[in-house]
């Protein structure tokens, strides 16, 4: 019987959990998330006529890839989670800057397990829509 529940706890899981990995590459992209924007908005202003084929890839490449972090940020259900996120990683805030500012209302740990949750919203949300 509690073999049947586990294939049943396995068939209801419609997607499978970011790994270790995936948790990684996520925070490594939410902390160069301003770069990229930087980056686009400069090949924006340089123009498209002017760009190299690889600059017109990367140019791609990093717009795909914001819009993809915007929107796994936006698939954040819990509201503070995703003000969190968005206060630390969009508005480019360092860490000990976003836990004062949270400081306030919670505990310092409870903002860093908010945070945790956040980046692995992220990257469970980044691995549905990336899946080719």
């Amino acid at each position: 019987m509690l073999a049947m529940a586990n294939d049943f706890d396995h068939q209801m899981e419609l997607f499978q959990r970011a790994t270790v990995a995936d948790i990684k590459e996520s925070k490594k992209h939410l902390n160069l998330f301003l770069k990229y924007q930087a980056m686009i908005a400069e090949f924006e202003r340089r123009g498209f006529e002017t760009l190299s084929m690889q600059q017109h890839d990367l140019y791609k490449s990093l717009k795909n890839r914001v819009l993809n972090l915007q929107s796994a940020i936006n698939l954040i259900i819990d509201v503070e989670v995703r003000e969190i996120i968005e206060y630390r990683y969009i508005a480019g805030n360092k860490h000990v800057v976003t836990l004062n500012h949270f400081a306030e209302g919670m505990d310092d740990r409870t903002v860093e397990r908010k945070l945790c949750k956040g980046i692995e919203s992220v990257a469970e949300s980044l691995k549905i829509m990336t899946v080719k």
